[in-house]
């Protein structure tokens, strides 16, 4: 009778361990990696095509938001500070994490000189285009788009700092600069060593700027003929570079992460997100395709300044962003270099845009007044 019954134990813990294996949250693993302020949590993305009743149940096992945060946050060293460049290591996982997650925070990428000259510039532009549209008789607080300046939402402003487009762009040094940045390697790990730098911008929200509704910065390729069903790898990152401390008063970025991955789009609202919180020389890299959203920015006072490069694979850029009627005189664009206006896109063979998917779900609200785009949402 012994081995009845050692048999029937055996089968009751293997069938124990299966369900444990199975069970909703214990598909993410941890493993402790160098660089990322405590142990790397990666959660399998076979949650994001579970049914929504188990996913739901699922999401608040990967963790509160600190663990989220921790999740997807790699520490730069002063070793890599000093050489200019991340170590392998540290390379290779923050590529995991954006291609996995959609998004990492690099921390401390860019020095406090360098963030304070973009800030001065990113204010100055957006200053000398407030100008311009004082002297066109139209209010800054109203719904406008320029080829230098775009009112995305109430007190939120998509200023160009590109060569050749921006009323006032960045200084030449800076942009070799920020061309030699420390996330400059992520970039081409991910899109290719012949990625596409399309432009510099600057997102500013200023003081009672609202948050925004959740949304993709491009949507998903071949979404016309394949609906969600059809994930691809990265095909344009955004690099985002606070130029003051973003605490939650100051509305920094909110992230689902996960939710650039196709079929997990359906089921953005049972997906956990989380406020990332950043300090002055912060580095943001995050796919196009994940969902996100300006928190608002409660300072009474104080403007929240960020800094945007877009990178994109060679074959594809983003033409969608900003309209051609320009807020400068006729004289002023044609003293304007033409050469330096497309400085970058001469460097590749001709682009091919992307196509622009249909939204997923309902027409995004505009009850805070803001102009939604297919392509860009309710960009900041």
């Amino acid at each position: 009778r012994a081995r009845p019954i050692c048999a029937a134990m055996a089968a009751f813990w293997l069938s124990a361990a299966i369900l444990a294996c199975c069970a909703p949250g214990v598909c993410a693993w941890s493993t402790a990696r160098p660089g990322i302020g405590g142990t790397h949590r990666r959660a399998c993305t076979a949650m994001l095509s579970m049914p929504a009743d188990v996913a739901s149940s699922a999401a608040p096992d990967r963790g509160s938001a600190e663990s989220l945060r921790r999740m997807l946050t790699v520490s730069i060293s002063d070793e890599e500070r000093a050489g200019g460049a991340l170590l392998p290591e540290n390379l290779r996982v923050a590529a995991d994490v954006v291609t996995q997650h959609g998004v990492v925070l690099l921390k401390g990428g860019l020095d406090a000189d360098r963030c304070d000259s973009c800030r001065a510039s990113a204010m100055h532009a957006l200053d000398e285009c407030v100008a311009r549209l004082k002297a066109r008789g139209v209010d800054y607080r109203t719904s406008f788009a320029y080829r230098e300046v775009v009112h995305r939402a109430p007190l939120r402003y998509d200023v160009s700092l590109q060569p050749g487009t921006g009323v006032a762009p960045l200084a030449a040094e800076t942009g070799r600069a920020l061309a030699s940045g420390l996330w400059q390697p992520l970039v081409r790990r991910l899109l290719g060593r012949d990625a596409r730098h399309n432009f510099d911008g600057a997102f500013i929200a200023l003081p009672g700027a609202g948050p925004q509704k959740p949304h993709m910065d491009g949507g998903h390729l071949f979404h016309s003929t394949h609906g969600f069903s059809l994930h691809t790898p990265v095909h344009i990152v955004n690099v985002f570079l606070p130029l003051v401390d973003t605490p939650l008063l100051m509305g920094p970025t909110e992230f689902w992460p996960g939710s650039h991955v196709a079929h997990a789009v359906p089921d953005l609202d049972q997906m956990p997100s989380v406020a990332l919180e950043a300090e002055k020389g912060d580095v943001l890299v995050f796919d196009y395709r994940t969902f996100h959203r300006g928190l608002a920015n409660m300072s009474p006072t104080e403007p929240r300044p960020v800094l945007y490069q877009t990178y994109s694979r060679s074959w594809f850029r983003d033409a969608h962003n900003f309209p051609e009627e320009s807020l400068l005189t006729r004289a002023e664009l044609e003293q304007r270099d033409p050469s330096q206006e497309h400085r970058i896109e001469n460097k590749t063979p001709a682009a091919v845009s992307g196509e622009v998917p249909e939204r997923a779900g309902p027409e995004p609200s505009r009850e805070d007044g803001a102009t939604y785009h297919p392509q860009r949402g309710f960009a900041g």
